[in-house]
């Protein structure tokens, strides 16, 4: 039994408290029971001083402080999950891809995945584990960390993608497919048309290249060493073709091909893909333009794509793109004056030709700020030339005077500013650098002008200059956030086999898309910020788990500022918290 004593000290003039609790207890620990033969017993009292009443109420108004403090990423990472619920990524992928009922779905994993790239880029696969941990996911989806290692994502990324199925990649077949790699990002698009109802009569298309740090004798075939764009020409490569609408820059459809293949090369297959894709996802489709940049350019690739059948519906498709300027030296060297219109900062000039064996309308424009960009550089380029042709001449002053001018002509070639100079040397065996005058007056007459086509004789100059000059970037947005290393982080590819370079590259152009749809729903209620602010806006929100005693703890959420209230209701993270922001739970919750 259990009580307050009060007790009256001598000298004190308040009386202090005790609680006092009493009970019986055996002499001896094996006796149990309370009648007669029970054994001995004996009165145990305990004692706990509590203090003045004065005492007692301050410490009843400052309350328990909690024995220990947790933090977990809670708004960041419930923001992603939110979505890749709403796009239902988990159960499109388990459909596709059956397994037993036993530990966690391929489709699990691969959410898993899209969740690391958004939310985690800088972790291994290895380090992944101990980071959920730290966050509110393996409480919501009941996640037991000994299926979070590094194997466990290989062997259930080998059921999306087989090794043993894949045939190596050639010179002659590049690119690396699967069919349930194509019909699982088309089943997440189903999900996406059924919720925003995309336009896909106008895609965009581009492809890059991701490297890697991979040793000459990793067996994967479809790294390659090839004209790497973040300069890394010495380490082997991965192609990476993106396809996106032009309403957004949304990826609708993604391929991995060999990192020595021209963009031009696999430009037929990739039409093929998506065509098909786009007759699949819209059933009306009747009619594509399709924007590319000037390195898809051929005869038989644009011929080929405009009679273009597919096996679902016949889709007719024009090509808005960019012309090489040196195929097409007669138009640029038109007058300025010829240009009769203006399109905001462009003087424009337009007409009928024959491109790549079509029928087409094309734009030529001037900018005078590019024409003065451009000829800085090429200035430079030409300083350059110079001293580099003079030290050359200077340092190998011992060779013979034939050998010389060999090695001075091959150099000249090579450099960019080289051919504005004519080389000669005179009769004392002396390097003579003379400007050529007229490459340089062409090259200059040349600057500031772009070259763009359409087969669709329909559109007019302000659309062709819409769609090529401002809406094409969004695709080479894509790419920069995929490569950007606080957001996807798709290189450098650290997966060292085929089937799971492709599945990593799927996993990351659905964490592209999960992570454009979330920025898209920021901007339709008003509220413009980036993807990185986005996200940093919503990581400063966390869950705190206060451990009052070794058996309970209180959830609350770290307090909102006005905005970050806004993103909370914006993405519905109410459901993911804590009910009220504050409740009791067993300590064995909070721990996961």
């Amino acid at each position: 039994m259990a009580t307050i004593v009060a007790k009256h000290i001598p000298g004190m003039k308040e009386p202090v408290y005790y609680y006092q609790r009493s009970c019986r207890v055996k002499l001896h620990p094996s006796d149990v029971g309370k009648g007669p033969g029970s054994g001995p017993s004996r009165v145990k009292t305990e004692t706990i001083y509590l203090g003045t009443a004065d005492h007692i109420r301050d410490r009843c108004r400052a309350g328990t402080p909690p024995q220990a403090v947790h933090a977990k990423a809670f708004g960041w990472v419930a923001a992603v999950l939110g979505m890749i619920e709403r796009l239902g990524i988990i159960p499109a992928v388990d459909r596709l891809v059956p397994k037993r009922h036993q530990g966690l779905t391929p489709g699990t994993y691969v959410a898993l995945g899209i969740l690391a790239k958004l939310c985690a880029p800088d972790k291994s696969w290895r380090g992944f584990g101990p980071w959920i941990q730290k966050t509110i996911v393996p409480e919501r989806w009941e996640l037991p960390s000994t299926l979070l290692d590094s194997q466990n994502f290989w062997d259930h990324w080998d059921l999306l993608c087989p090794e043993a199925t894949l045939v190596p990649t050639t010179d002659e077949a590049p690119l690396l497919e699967t069919d349930t790699i194509l019909r699982i990002e088309e089943a997440i698009w189903d999900r996406v048309q059924t919720q925003y109802q995309m336009r896909l009569d106008e895609v965009l298309y581009d492809a890059t290249n991701c490297f890697t740090f991979f040793q000459p004798e990793t067996a994967a075939s479809i790294a390659q060493r090839g004209h790497n764009k973040a300069g890394r020409d010495a380490q082997r490569q991965v192609g990476l073709a993106l396809a996106a609408t032009r309403d957004g820059g949304f990826p609708l459809l993604s391929l991995v091909y060999r990192g020595n293949c021209h963009d031009a090369k696999l430009f037929p297959e990739s039409m093929t893909r998506l065509i098909n894709r786009i007759a699949r996802l819209q059933h009306d489709a009747h009619h594509l333009v399709l924007i590319c940049d000037r390195g898809n350019n051929s005869q038989a690739n644009f011929q080929a794509l405009m009679a273009h059948d597919t096996t679902d519906s016949a889709i007719q498709v024009d090509v808005i793109g960019g012309l090489v300027a040196a195929h097409h030296r007669d138009l640029l060297a038109k007058p300025l004056k010829a240009y009769p219109y203006t399109y905001e900062n462009l003087r424009v000039w337009t007409g009928e030709r024959t491109v790549y064996g079509l029928s087409a309308t094309v734009v030529m424009t001037y900018h005078p700020g590019l024409a003065a960009r451009q000829r800085r550089a090429l200035d430079r380029q030409i300083k350059r030339a110079h001293g580099a042709l003079q030290e050359y001449w200077t340092t190998h002053s011992r060779g013979s005077s034939a050998t010389r001018q060999a090695g001075l002509a091959k150099l000249q070639t090579k450099l960019r500013g080289g051919r504005f100079w004519t080389v000669s040397v005179d009769d004392h065996n002396r390097l003579q650098l003379r400007a050529n005058r007229v490459a340089r007056a062409t090259r200059y007459q040349e600057q500031g002008k772009r070259l763009l086509f359409t087969t669709d004789r329909s559109l007019t100059v302000a659309a062709i200059l819409s769609a090529y000059n401002r809406d094409k970037v969004q695709v080479e947005d894509d790419f920069r956030v995929l490569k950007a290393p606080d957001l996807v982080r798709i290189q450098p590819l650290r997966h060292w086999t085929d089937s799971k370079i492709r599945v990593y590259a799927l996993v990351c152009v659905l964490a592209l898309l999960v992570l454009k749809l979330m920025v898209r729903t920021i901007s339709e209620h008003q509220l413009g910020m980036s993807a990185q602010v986005l996200k940093q806006e919503l990581a400063d929100i966390q869950e705190i788990y206060l451990q009052m005693n070794p058996t309970t703890i209180h959830r609350v959420l770290t307090t909102r500022s006005t905005i970050q209230q806004q993103l909370y209701d914006l993405f519905d993270l109410n459901k993911y918290a804590p009910e009220r922001d504050s409740t009791t739970l067993p300590l064995h919750t909070a721990n996961g």
